[in-house]
Formats: structure tokens, sequence, C-alpha cells
């Protein structure tokens, strides 16, 4: 069915309507101009391509329930189409085959709750320099197999995968680089993917809240943040789970970044790496964090304070906490519980407060459990009341402002 550049003073309505020509287009509606909504829903079935590129919608545009199949090639095209109000690709939406959005406007929100994207070889929701003026849903039952792209997409209120499913295991599952959003991006309870999350260069103006989110990674890569900026805080906790590095490299984060309770596992590689990062309040690595692999905060400059208490760090024969030049305004926390198997590397750290590693366990077989070497510690050094050491500390050259308590501390050399 043929509507090239057609025009239509009110709605264009395919409820319930049957598109069938699985070897080419099976509606085409290219450059068309439509003042009310477009309805491609409750029932709608289309096998073949659906071609919008170009289209101009003053109303909605819904497909909740629509069917949408076409394998081979793009289900549904609607390459910079413009639409005054909401995207609705929802409630049973399916496609078999590429979703395309690319330099798409979208008025109000792009929901795709529940919806069912499905294009395993490639993009399966491809919405690279989409504008959306509200928020982008990709939540409650949202499901895609195949890579779903936002790159430098702009959106003005929040970017919600709560309960979003997301595989691609040989690739990247959401690759958003340079999305600029208004609001805050919610990758948490029950938020999945089996592949890359990439969001490098991304600028979020509230916060990034991944509790309880699971991401197992493509290549030893979970989470490709380099050279984010959040100007809320970071929230990777409560059940929050990685296989393979997070990777948070050159990062600006204007609040909190907090882990507590978080599992990160790349054994033999970064786990976390915060490598110059700049953090406006405190690092949490606490709670019962666990790390398989290095943590890196080479350079990292953090306003308030760093606590690792009850903090697992394991990374044997290398460094399970590698901070040189770590520059913390408030204390360094690594006690009560916390327990590091590796070398914890912290040469040229600076810490504004204290050094306390009270009831830390440290171990490193291969040499130096603590190597701390022209530190400057403006407050106390307390390797206290149950602290213990299997491997060298070393603090040569080291300033320290207050004292240095050893009281029922206990140092063994390998």
């Amino acid at each position: 069915m043929r509507l090239l550049g057609a025009h239509v003073g009110g709605d264009l309505i395919c409820t319930a309507g049957t598109f069938h020509n699985p070897e080419g287009n099976a509606l085409s509606a290219d450059r068309i101009e439509v003042e009310g909504g477009v309805f491609f829903n409750q029932g709608f079935s289309a096998e073949g391509s659906v071609r919008l590129p170009g289209a101009r919608i003053g109303g909605c545009f819904e497909c909740d329930g629509g069917q949408f199949r076409c394998p081979e090639a793009r289900a549904l095209d609607a390459d910079s189409f413009d639409v005054g109000g909401s995207v609705f690709l929802r409630k049973g939406f399916s496609a078999e085959g590429a979703v395309w959005l690319v330099g798409a406007t979208v008025g109000s929100n792009f929901d795709c709750g529940g919806g069912t994207f499905r294009n395993a070889a490639g993009m399966a929701l491809t919405a690279d320099n989409i504008k959306v003026g509200g928020s982008v849903f990709l939540r409650k039952g949202f499901s895609a197999e195949g890579e779903v792209w936002l790159v430098n997409a702009q959106i003005g209120s929040n970017l919600d995968c709560i309960d979003g499913s997301f595989k691609n295991p040989s690739g990247r599952a959401l690759s958003a680089d340079g999305v600029d959003i208004k609001g805050g991006v919610l990758l948490r309870q029950g938020f999945t993917a089996e592949g890359e999350v990439r969001m490098r260069g991304a600028h979020i103006r509230q916060g990034l809240d991944c509790q309880g989110g699971k991401i197992k990674g493509f290549r030893g890569m979970a989470l490709n943040a380099e050279r984010i900026q959040v100007e809320g805080s970071i929230l990777l906790r409560n059940g929050f789970f990685a296989e393979g590095e997070v990777c948070f490299l050159g990062a600006l984060i204007n609040d909190n970044l907090e882990c507590d309770g978080a599992v990160f596992t790349n054994p033999g590689a970064k786990a976390l790496n915060a490598e110059g990062i700049r953090v406006g309040r405190s690092v949490f690595l606490r709670a019962r964090f666990s790390a398989a692999g290095e943590v890196r905060l080479l350079g990292a400059k953090i306003v308030e304070s760093l606590e690792c208490d009850d903090g697992t760090f394991r990374n044997p024969g290398g460094e399970a906490l590698l901070a040189d030049r770590v520059n913390i305004g408030g204390s360094l926390f690594l006690r009560n519980g916390f327990s590091a198997e590796g070398e914890v590397r912290l040469l040229g750290a600076q810490a504004g407060s204290n050094f306390d590693c009270t009831r830390g366990a440290f171990k490193n077989a291969s040499g130096k459990a603590i190597f701390a070497d022209n530190a400057n510690v403006r407050g106390h050094v307390l390797f206290a009341r149950g602290f213990s050491s299997e491997g060298d500390v070393v603090l040569f050259g080291t300033q320290i402002g207050g004292g240095m308590n050893c009281f029922e501390g206990t140092f063994s050399a390998l």
C-alpha cells in the first residue's frame, strides 16, 4: 500500500488492519503529513516493511499491540519523522526486524514499555540523534534481542529502563554514547543486559541509578561510561552485579559514587576503573562491596571521603586497590571488615584527614600488602585494634600530620 507524500487532515487509522507483502514494503508512507494521529494498534499486522521516513504527524504515533515483521530488513522505518505528541510502541508491540528512528523528533514521550524488539543479528532499535521532549521508557517488560542504539540522543526528561531486558551477548546491548539527558538514567530493579552497556561521554543532569541492575558484559567490558558527566550521584548498589569491567575513566560526578553491596567480577583484569575520576562528594565501596579484579582510582579527586568499610577486594598477584596520586579531601577508610587480597597501592596519595585501617585485613603473598610511599596524610594513620597485614607495609617518605597508632595491629612479612 502506497501513501507517498499524502496529506491527511485528520487521523490515519489502521487499527486491526492486515498488510501483507513479505518480499518488500507492506506500507509505504514516505513524507506523509498527518494533522492528527497515526494508529497501527490493537491487532494491526504487517508482514513486510512499514515505511514512514520524513513523515510529519501532528498528534501521537500509536502502535500498542501492533505486530511488525520483516526479519531481513527494517520492520518499521521512521527515519527523521516528526511527531508532535508521543510515540507508543508498547503493550504487546512486537517487531521482528529492525525498528529505525534515526534523527526522529518526538514532542512528548517515547514509550516502549512491554514492547518486544527482535533482531538478534543486528540492530533491534536504532534511534541515533533522536530528540525527545519528554522521557524515553524502555521498561516494564521491554525486551530487545539485538543492539539498542541511542547514540547522541537528546532526552528532555528521564531514560527509564526499569525491568527492561537487553540481550546482545556478542556485542553491545545498549549504546548511548554522547546522550544528553535532562533528567536521570534508571537501569535498576530488574534491569538486565547481556552485552556491553555503553554511555561514553554522556551528560546526565540528574543521577545514574543502577540499583539492583545486572550486566553480563562482552569481551571483558560490562559498563563503559568513560568521560560521563553526572550532575547527581551514580548508584551501583543494593545488589548491582557486573561481569566485566565497569569503566568511569575520566568521569565527572557532582555528588556521590555509591557501590555499597555491589559485586564486580572481572578476574585478572580491571573490575572497576575510575582512573582520573572527579567526585564532588564521596566514594563508597563498602557494606559487602565485592570486587574480583583490580579496583583502579589512579589520580582520582574526591572532595570528601573514600570509604571501603566491609568491602572485599580480590586480585591475587596484582593490585587489589590501585590509587596512586588519589586526592581525598576527607578520610580514607579501609577498616571494619575491609579485606584485600593483592597489593593496596597508594603512592603519592593525599588524605585531608585520617588513613584508617582499623580491623582491616591486607594480604599479598607476592610482596607488599600496603605500598604508600610519599603519601601525605594530614590526620592520623591507624593500623590498630584488629588490623592485620600479610606482606610488607611500606610508607617511605610519607608525611603524617597527626599520630600513627598500631596498637593491637598484626604485621607479618612474607
